[in-house]
């Protein structure tokens, strides 16, 4: 079932591909600063085998001309070179929509572009969401830009759509790859964001692959409550598991039934995949995907 689902999507990738006409002289340009923010390809921060950390500097807002839209911030953006075919040969660029979290850790558990990626001769970038990991406007400080609405109102899904597009237009003029095409893709809220992206820049990317993206609650057909719903009968399905503890009837889900159930779940994937990473990691990504999630 597996290597079907991967057939599917890795055909649906071949196709946007390989019947994609470039419009290279008459592709409209999305606005970008007037600080002209640079790309700095020489010169990363972190380096390890999966990636190249980079940060560009981004415009606070890009859609008011308040004095204060014009600040900028560092935002962080991976990496990974290895398979491309180079953009003389217009080889693909796929670009992940960072969603809510730190966006090594969304890279390092990510493995489906790795693994296209050699396939395609595919570039791969993975960008991370203001607001988060160390992508924050006002000097980098946590505490500065949450600090009350007037920061915070820069934190939404229209100017993380914005960073994406005037970051990615940048990146290709850099590496002189104007007519490498782009697909993005992202899972859950990042799936949102890669839906919207193909709406919203069809002139920047050709296609986009949103997993897990709740689209149909966005279009109203489906009761608001679908996803506490299925949340619900998830914790109900494993409270005989931890036998008097009850996380449906009494805690619901609370701090500490959390973690009890996704190690549940890791524990039950186990038994049927063989575990590729060891003990400390596992307990890691079930550690900073709880914060996520609460």
């Amino acid at each position: 079932m597996a290597t079907s689902f991967q057939f599917i999507i890795c055909f649906c990738l071949f196709s946007l591909l390989r019947f994609t006409v470039t419009f290279a002289h008459v592709i409209p340009r999305f606005p970008s600063s007037m600080l002209h923010p640079a790309l700095d390809l020489g010169s990363s921060s972190a380096q390890n085998g999966l990636y190249r950390t980079k940060f560009f500097t981004q415009i606070l807002d890009h859609f008011s001309y308040n004095p204060q839209s014009y600040q900028t911030f560092q935002q962080r953006y991976l990496i990974n070179d290895t398979y491309w075919g180079g953009a003389k040969n217009n080889a693909p660029i796929f670009v992940y929509m960072g969603n809510e979290g730190d966006i090594e850790w969304i890279a390092q558990n990510t493995g489906f572009m790795f693994d296209t990626a050699p396939y395609f001769k595919a570039l791969l970038v993975f960008i991370e969401h203001r607001y988060y990991g160390k992508s924050f406007p006002f000097g980098g400080n946590e505490e500065v830009a949450n600090a009350n609405s007037s920061t915070l109102g820069y934190l939404s899904s229209t100017q993380a759509l914005a960073d994406y597009a005037t970051l990615i237009i940048d990146l290709k003029k850099n590496l002189s790859a104007t007519d490498s095409p782009v697909i993005v893709i992202g899972g859950s809220y990042g799936g949102m964001l890669a839906a919207w992206f193909r709406l919203k820049y069809p002139h920047v990317a050709i296609g986009a692959l949103a997993s897990s993206a709740p689209i149909l609650q966005f279009l109203d057909l489906v009761s608001p409550y679908t996803w506490t719903n299925i949340i619900t009968q998830d914790f109900k399905g494993v409270e005989e598991y931890f036998r008097n503890y009850s996380c449906y009837s009494s805690k619901r889900r609370s701090s500490s039934c959390g973690p009890k159930v996704l190690n549940y779940g890791r524990s039950k994937m186990a038994k049927g995949y063989k575990e590729t990473r060891d003990k400390n990691h596992s307990k890691n990504w079930t550690s900073q995907y709880y914060q996520d999630l609460y």
